[in-house]
Formats: structure tokens, C-alpha cells, sequence
């Protein structure tokens, strides 16, 4: 996951270098005069005459891949802050923080992974419209995820006990097979995404944003555990290993 996504919030001179949600390779370059700013209706009007605080924004921005040249649509919300100077002194700055991008960015990386099961990847994919504008129906969108995860491991749905009858998530996670070491640490990290989603669901303060990125950070290593991405390089190297120990020696043609 990349650590551009841990701190949402940025200044005009400061535009981040957002990944591109189409190549992966590229990053977001801001269109020429296309951010826009526009106050809220109280600021419109009673601007000169309200706190510094309770000016509110909203922008928009087009960026351009610096390597594909695709182009993602970008708005959200800002406002003002005081920022330190140094020795005591203050200014105020314009901030802003991003809710939408279309197409929507990658938060972690489902595109490279060709082993990744197809409704899964759209599954997060889904999660990633969210994480900027709704934390807890982000997090509910992963704690989804899980029940298609649990699905390509194998796990039944059916409730045996029960005519017609499903298990919940929990009973879900805990039949999951935990004789390796690899799949005890996946049973605890997909029990650890459960309670993010429920926490989202049923607590009143629900989740915030330091949360919803440990949650991807979760999600990012289960994936890496039960989908590994093959490794053509390992493989190259264990194809000429083959063929050394079959002939004993190395010669030109290896």
C-alpha cells in the first residue's frame, strides 16, 4: 500500500503524485487550470464575515497520467487551518481532502496479481470508490469481501445444523483449515477485518481513517498469503537449477 493514501489532505502547491488507477505505473499530473475552488453557500455569502474556520470548499481537478496520459476526475471538500510558522507566528492555509475519483484509484493493488479471483478484485475495487468519502461503508465493503474469500478457500456457507440455513461470517472464520502457519495468520487477520466491518456497522462513532488503512493493510497481506504472485524470476532460477543438478555441472549452455 502506498503511503500517499495514509494522509489525504493537501494544499494546492502541494497536489500529490496520486497513483494511476489505469497503468499503475504512472502517476497523476494536474491538469493545467483545471483545479477549481468554489466556496460552500455560507462561505459565498458571509465570507468576510465568518471564522477562518468555518470557510468551506468544494474543487475539482482533472489529472493526466504522466505515462499512459489516461485522465481520472477528481473532486472533494476543503477549508482553512492555521499552519506554524515558526517562533510563535501563524498563517492560515486553504486545505483540501479528496472524496471522489473517477475511475477510482487503486488503494491496494489488485492488477498485478493474476492469481486473484475475479470477484474479488471487484469486490475491492467496489471499497475503493468508498475509502474516500465513506469510511464505515468502505470498511462494510471489505468485511463483503471476506464472505467471497472464504468462498474460493472453500468454506461452506451452508449451515448444517439448519434446514436451509447459512452460517454467519464468524462461524465462517472459524472453520477455516489452521494446520499451517499461513493459514493461522489468515484466519487472524480476516477475524480482525470481520470486527472492523462490525464496528462500522454498530458502533456510533464508527471507524476512522488511521483504521480503514490498517484495515487495507490487513486485506493487502491476506491477499499476498493466499494468492501469491508468481515469481518468473524464482522460476527461471529453479528451471537452471533443474538442469545443473540433472547434468551435475554447469557448462556454457547454462
Amino acid at each position: 500500500m502506498k503511503k500517499i493514501f495514509e494522509t489525504p489532505l493537501f494544499t494546492q502547491a502541494s497536489i500529490p503524485n496520486w497513483p494511476c488507477p489505469e497503468c499503475g505505473d504512472g502517476h497523476l499530473i494536474p491538469v493545467q487550470d483545471s483545479f477549481q475552488c468554489y466556496g460552500d453557500a455560507n462561505t459565498a455569502r458571509n465570507g468576510e464575515h465568518i471564522d477562518a474556520e468555518d470557510h468551506k470548499y468544494i474543487f475539482t481537478l482533472t489529472g493526466s497520467c504522466n505515462n499512459c496520459k489516461g485522465s481520472v476526475a477528481v473532486s472533494g471538500r476543503g477549508g482553512l487551518e492555521h499552519a506554524p510558522l515558526g517562533d510563535g507566528q501563524w498563517e492560515i492555509i486553504d486545505y483540501f481532502i479528496p472524496t471522489f475519483f473517477e475511475p477510482s484509484l487503486q488503494i491496494i493493488d489488485v492488477s498485478t496479481n493474476t492469481n486473484l479471483p475475479l470477484p474479488i478484485k471487484n469486490s475491492l475495487k467496489k471499497s475503493f470508490t468508498l475509502f474516500w468519502c465513506d469510511f464505515d461503508a468502505c470498511a462494510n465493503r471489505i468485511r463483503s469481501t471476506l464472505e467471497l474469500l472464504l468462498d474460493d478457500m472453500g468454506v461452506t456457507r451452508e449451515n448444517p445444523r439448519v434446514p436451509n440455513g447459512y452460517l454467519s461470517l464468524h462461524e465462517r472464520i472459524n472453520k477455516i483449515d489452521v494446520t499451517s502457519r499461513t493459514s493461522r495468520d489468515i484466519k487472524a487477520l480476516v477475524m480482525a477485518l470481520k470486527w472492523l466491518g462490525n464496528t462500522a456497522s454498530h458502533e456510533l462513532e464508527g471507524i476512522n481513517h488511521e483504521q480503514l488503512i490498517d484495515g487495507y493493510k490487513m486485506m493487502e497481506k491476506i491477499l499476498e498469503l493466499q494468492y501469491p504472485s508468481i515469481d518468473h524470476d524464482m522460476q527461471r532460477l529453479l528451471l537452471k537449477a533443474k538442469a545443473v543438478n540433472q547434468k551435475k555441472k554447469w557448462n556454457s549452455g547454462l
